[in-house]
């Protein structure tokens, strides 16, 4: 999932630019040759990497919790920080998904 991501992020870099719609300034600093969307896939990479090392480490706590080497209370708090950081995904996902669908209604 995160070459997906990583390659349709490029894919959307490398279009704008040939299109001569290059991305500008971002935050008030100029955007160098890949600069900006590097920027922004080693991000989402970094995100969902921690996203993926929170879900093991519920999947972790929970198997300790099931063979007695753990207090119920970390299984708790693991499952939720995993839940929490789902939602998060999801969320970003759909938010990318919405600018996606907002771009191609957009009129040439």
């Amino acid at each position: 999932m995160v070459t997906k991501i990583a390659d349709a992020a490029a894919a959307y870099a490398k279009n704008a630019t040939g299109l001569g719609q290059g991305l500008g300034s971002v935050g008030g600093s100029p955007a160098r040759d890949g600069g900006a969307s590097g920027a922004f896939t080693e991000m989402l990479d970094r995100s969902l990497d921690n996203a993926v090392k929170v879900g093991r480490d519920s999947d972790k706590a929970s198997l300790q919790s099931l063979t007695g080497e753990s207090p119920l209370n970390n299984i708790v708090l693991s499952t939720t920080n995993a839940e929490l950081v789902l939602q998060t995904v999801v969320s970003i996902r759909d938010r990318i998904v919405g600018s996606m669908q907002e771009i191609m209604r957009m009129p040439i």
